[in-house]
């Protein structure tokens, strides 16, 4: 038991020291094969209990920087906000705990095929529990591309299926010693060597000659709720002086307090701006009343695309809340709890940014986590994502978390995503997953930045066309697998 506990304790520290933010991002390759060692001789039971709890406390470390930043924003109690993550962190680590419990139900360490059903078996539950938070220790590897690639064939579960495939084989070589040694270690040349050719095949690609040059800005204002809304447009002047050919300027979300909507002379100081520096803008209003008269009726995170003339050519109502953050779920029972949640209605579709002959896909912060959400615009032509946020609340851990997630999207689709956030991290990352540093603001720094792209046309990637289907074919050939797996265990118990 000593042992089993050690090799759990070994497999959390792996993990947290490798997570975005760690000091070594690259020892989340071997991070799950001590548990999976400690837990391949234990009953389904024991095995959901071990790799549940096993995932429970990492997650809760990872998330801890949500607390405070829950307790701030909702302006709830201490134990409440622990609470809550606590909470949250339960429901991230329940496909780990089911697999634990299916792996060791169906006996799968004893199965000829365990280095292809084991890694299909996380890699699916994994999936199909990431509504809130689409995350795993893979997107650890964020800062090595090379290692992505994939994505545009399967998304993130494909890069979970060899994850697990990886860290199934390192630990088949403790449980299985000798037996199947070759196997083993033909799959921990083989994924590497594939996984590594893949990408640097992907990465090689020459750029595409059809592309379209635009002159993008962003501020990162370091904003406060005290702040004025003086304080962002005195930025995008100085934007303005440091880029005399500045087309279009985004501003992140902001905790400051103003209304293109619902307040007229804040709307004729921005269309102001507009003129004044020639340039069309993407901002993000303080508010947005959906009865257009107070907040009774609740109010749009919206983004809204201004000419460099000062008419509204667009908005965004963003889509996907963050719960408690900007909705209350079960409002009449929790809102004592939670007293100054916030009361976000979402936005029902999404909204293309037409420029020059581009289109701009807007996904405020939280939604660009979400591989669905930039589909439709995908299927509208979007060539380019536009990511404004504000990850002030997060602290550093939170803020590279945000931007691991983030990257995976413009490899699944192939196409470049700009993201400008409050305090950081801002940067611009490429249609390969490659973040371009020249563009980058770190993290709590006042920054303006200018910088031209060359933005081609979007293209329907594997992942786009057929990863769905890709995804329904992987549960197919695990329950069919299982299927044959639990024939042949009935079979020797009546033996």
């Amino acid at each position: 038991m000593i042992s089993k506990s050690l090799l759990i304790t070994i497999s959390i520290l792996l993990i947290l020291v490798s997570f975005p933010g760690g000091e070594f991002p690259l020892l989340v390759c071997i991070a799950v094969a001590p548990a999976l060692i400690a837990t391949a001789s234990l009953n389904p039971i024991q095995s959901a209990l071990a790799l549940g709890v096993w995932a429970w406390i990492w997650w809760l470390a990872a998330l801890g920087w949500a607390i405070p930043s829950l307790a701030i924003f909702s302006e709830s109690s201490a134990f409440i906000s622990i609470l809550s993550i606590t909470l949250a962190c339960f429901t991230l680590a329940i496909p780990y705990a089911l697999s634990g419990f299916l792996i060791a139900y169906f006996r799968l360490w004893k199965s000829s095929l365990s280095l292809l059903q084991i890694p299909l078996c996380f890699a699916i539950l994994i999936s199909l529990f990431s509504t809130v938070l689409p995350a795993a220790p893979v997107n650890a590897l964020f800062e090595y591309p090379i290692l992505l690639q994939w994505a545009d064939i399967g998304g993130l579960p494909i890069l979970l299926f060899f994850y697990f495939i990886f860290n199934t084989s390192i630990a088949s070589i403790f449980i299985h010693k000798k037996d199947r040694a070759y196997i083993t270690i033909v799959m921990l040349i083989f994924i590497p060597m594939m996984v590594l050719s893949y990408g640097q095949y992907k990465l090689s690609e020459e750029a595409k000659t059809n592309t379209t040059k635009i002159t993008f800005g962003y501020i990162q204002p370091l904003a406060h709720s005290e702040d004025k809304l003086s304080h962002l447009i005195s930025q995008t002047h100085k934007l303005k002086q440091v880029s005399e050919q500045l087309e279009l300027v985004i501003w992140p979300e902001v905790p400051v307090d103003f209304s293109w909507y619902d307040n007229q002379y804040e709307r004729y100081r921005i269309r102001k701006l507009a003129q004044e520096i020639d340039a069309h803008l993407i901002i993000l209003s303080g508010f947005h009343y959906a009865n257009n008269i107070n907040a009774e009726g609740g109010h749009y995170n919206s983004a809204t695309f201004i000419s460099n003339n000062g008419s509204r050519l667009a908005e965004y109502r963003k889509q996907k809340l963050v719960p408690i953050f900007e909705y209350l779920p079960f409002k009449n029972y929790l809102s004592p709890f939670f007293p100054s949640a916030r009361n976000y209605i979402a936005g029902i579709e999404p909204i293309l940014f037409n420029y020059k002959d581009r289109s701009l896909a807007p996904l405020i912060c939280y939604e660009v986590l979400f591989s669905d959400l930039v589909k439709p615009y995908v299927d509208d032509g979007a060539d380019i994502i536009i990511n404004p946020g504000n990850d002030g609340w997060f602290g550093r851990v939170g803020a590279l978390s945000h931007l691991s997630l983030a990257l995976l999207r413009t490899i699944e689709y192939r196409i470049p995503l700009i993201r400008v956030n409050n305090s950081g991290v801002s940067t611009v990352i490429n249609h390969k997953g490659e973040i371009l540093f020249d563009t980058l603001s770190m993290l709590d720094t006042q920054m303006e930045k200018s910088f031209s792209l060359e933005i081609a046309k979007g293209e329907h990637t594997f992942f786009y066309q057929y990863g769905s289907i890709l995804n329904l074919l992987g549960i197919l050939l695990f329950c069919l697998s299982l299927l044959f797996k639990r024939d042949k265990v009935t079979l020797r118990t009546d033996h």
